[in-house]
Order: structure tokens, then C-alpha cells, then sequence
């Protein structure tokens, strides 16, 4: 298989990727050489590692040109290849290459981040509404781990300031005010607790919906 996961939101693409590793594929790091000698010439590799993923905004050595692409298309049938980056360019003549090709743009998904400003302004109805098309589509787990990088911003600004200020300037003044208003360190600690509980009950319960809407329900309430 050879699958493309790509996109500006990065924490989409974050999620999906996490999806993969928790089913067996491993990070590839080194060059095209390294790859294509490691698929090519060791058996052992491709019983060891048969699911791989190559993050090309890391692995900046290895880009999509005709020959990585004839490789990927041959070693395919060996091993499960998963391509993922930010912005990737695909030569024209392989666009329908891949099985299976996955895009997420911030552009594309406006209704996160309404969902969240509702969560954390505490704007119940609006969000008891949003979270609906979310859990119809199976994204529990994306919306816990999103309502988490919003709390991972704030736990930065109490006790990170060098990885806070590291942020862009309009992300630093949402978590300014959103602390000014409505959280304290206590409140993020059972925050947390709450988010955990949750992460693991939807990945082991058939009853997401009530998990998610009562998790929602604890962070606008348990806000000050």
C-alpha cells in the first residue's frame, strides 16, 4: 500500500498518524538511500518493519521525485508505505499513484475551531449542536486531543514561559485570555483528569456520544 496523508492542519495529520503507529507502522528517519537499500537488500526489515511512515518535513533528505515515487510503486507490495508532510508536491504523471490519499486543511476544517472557542467560552448550546456532526463522523478522538492542545497552551503560559513565548503571538493572546477568563491551574489539573478518563472510555465503550458530551459539559461548567 502506498498512502499519502498530508495537509495544513497539522493536528489533523497528528491525529491520523498517531492512528497508524497504535496500528503497528513505525517512523522511518534517514535518506532515500537508506530506505530503499533497507526495503531492497534485508529480508529481516520488511519482517520486522512491514508498516512504515516517512514524514517528509522531517526527513528532508528524501523528497517525491520520478525515482523515489517508481520506488515506493515497486516496494509497495512489500511493505505498507505511508507518506505524510505539511505541503507536498506530487509530479504531475503520479497523482493517481497512491491507494489512498488523505488532505486536511485548516481551510477545510473551520468547525473545530468553533467547537473549541464554544467549549472554552462556555457556549453550551452552541456546542452541544457543533459536537454532533463530529461524533457522526467517528472523530471522538480527535476532538479530545484537540480540546488537549488547547490545554497543553495553557499549561505552557503557567509553567513553560521559553516554550510559551514560542507560539505564534495570536495563539499566545487566545491563551492569555482564555486564562484571564475562565481557567486556573487547578481547574487544568482536573481538566486533564477529565481528558484522560475520556480518552481511554472512548476507545473502550460503545457510548462515545455520552462520554463526549459529558466531558464537554465538565470543562464549561468546571471553568470559572
Amino acid at each position: 500500500m502506498l498512502h499519502l496523508i498530508q495537509g495544513s492542519d497539522i493536528q489533523k495529520v497528528l491525529y491520523r498518524v498517531d492512528l497508524l503507529k497504535k496500528d503497528g507502522f513505525k517512523y522511518f528517519f534517514g535518506d532515500f538511500s537508506t530506505i530503499r537499500n533497507a526495503i531492497s537488500s534485508t529480508s529481516l526489515f520488511t519482517k520486522e518493519f512491514p508498516k512504515l511512515i516517512i514524514n517528509l518535513d522531517t526527513n528532508q533528505n528524501i523528497s517525491l521525485n520520478e525515482e523515489s515515487l517508481h520506488f515506493f510503486l515497486s516496494a509497495k507490495k512489500r511493505v505498507d508505505i505511508v507518506i505524510t508532510g505539511t505541503s507536498i508536491k506530487i509530479p504531475k504523471k503520479f497523482e493517481k499513484a497512491f491507494d489512498k490519499k488523505e488532505v486536511y486543511d485548516i481551510a477545510d476544517n473551520k468547525d473545530i475551531f468553533k467547537l473549541l472557542d464554544g467549549i472554552f467560552l462556555k457556549k453550551e448550546e452552541a456546542t452541544l449542536r457543533g459536537v454532533q456532526n463530529f461524533i457522526k463522523k467517528g472523530e471522538e478522538i480527535y476532538l479530545i486531543s484537540m480540546v488537549f492542545y488547547i490545554v497543553k497552551n495553557m499549561l505552557l503560559f503557567f509553567y513553560d514561559e521559553k516554550s510559551f513565548i514560542k507560539l505564534k503571538p495570536f495563539v499566545q493572546s487566545k491563551t492569555r485570555a482564555l486564562i484571564n477568563k475562565n481557567f486556573s491551574k487547578k481547574i487544568l489539573k482536573d481538566v486533564i483528569l477529565a481528558l484522560s478518563e475520556a480518552d481511554y472510555k472512548v476507545k473502550t465503550s460503545s457510548d462515545s456520544k455520552s462520554i463526549i458530551i459529558g466531558l464537554l459539559l465538565f470543562i464549561m461548567r468546571r471553568s470559572n
